[in-house]
């Protein structure tokens, strides 16, 4: 999709997605476990893929961020890592913290996204 993706060592911020003009740079933090950087990038991916246009915001006020295009990245995050049909076919054979492992994903994200099962 030609974005370039590039590590950072802030720790202040788990990743964003930059554009300028034609260039479009996903960066992310070496400060979160790996599997959590696999989701970062996938969500980020996700605001790109989705249209999102993000506007700028204060880390310090949440309440000005756009909370229905974060879930949206988010959902298009788990199904990218996490695809549905490929979950279904094995959730019942593995527990929670196998299926993180197989899917490279935390166990928290795998938790969130077996409830969607359950629920």
């Amino acid at each position: 999709m030609g974005i370039d993706i590039y590590h950072s060592k802030a720790r202040h911020i788990d990743g964003t997605l930059l554009t300028h003009g034609d260039r479009k740079i996903i960066l992310v933090s070496t400060a979160l476990p790996y599997e959590r950087r696999r989701f970062t990038v996938a969500h980020e991916l996700g605001h790109y893929v989705l249209g999102h246009r993000k506007v700028a915001f204060s880390l310090d006020s949440p309440e000005s961020w756009v909370v229905r295009e974060e879930q949206a990245a988010n959902a298009f995050a788990a199904e990218l890592l996490m695809p549905k049909t490929a979950l279904q076919a094995i959730h019942y054979k593995h527990d929670t913290k196998q299926l993180a492992q197989i899917f490279g994903v935390s166990p928290l994200a795998m938790e969130i996204r077996l409830e969607e099962f359950r629920g």
